[in-house]
């Protein structure tokens, strides 16, 4: 793989620098590129950075309601009843749909990516927990409830 690399590397100085069959506008020499890709890593750092608050965020909100959301649907059967027709049409649909109401609704940039994240995760983190808590062996809930008492 790194001699391949290496190869188109040299490849490319060969026809962008030295026999000028690429054009420069679209093809610049790896040299240009790989000056203007170290200047720019702090910048791309910056943005990464970013972008990782904002998916922990949304990820980290959506952990800490699906789960005791799904924990309560779960055990209780009169609740998971009419929980269950709503997470099976509103669970399936794509983030993405999300994402124009949550830009017209929400005051910021930031917090409608926090929205579109956490509906994201959300969905399937909640069906997950509502499936594990009732595939729990019910001798290992009654073990449970002997220790407990």
């Amino acid at each position: 793989m790194l001699a391949f690399l290496f190869l188109v590397l040299i490849l490319w100085q060969l026809f962008s620098a030295n026999f000028r069959i690429l054009n420069k506008m679209l093809f610049p020499e790896p040299e240009i590129v790989l000056n203007m890709f170290f200047s720019e890593l702090p910048d791309m750092f910056k943005g990464l950075l970013n972008s990782l608050i904002l998916l922990l965020s949304g990820y980290l909100l959506a952990l800490s309601t699906a789960v005791p959301l799904g924990v309560i649907a779960g055990w209780h059967s009169r609740l998971l009843r009419f929980v269950n027709p709503y997470a099976k049409i509103i669970g399936p649909i794509p983030p993405l749909v999300y994402i124009p109401y949550a830009i017209a609704l929400l005051p910021s940039f930031r917090s409608a990516s926090i929205f579109v994240i956490f509906v994201g995760a959300f969905w399937p983190i909640f069906i997950n927990t509502i499936h594990g808590v009732l595939n729990i062996p019910p001798k290992l809930i009654d073990s449970a409830r002997v220790l407990a008492i």
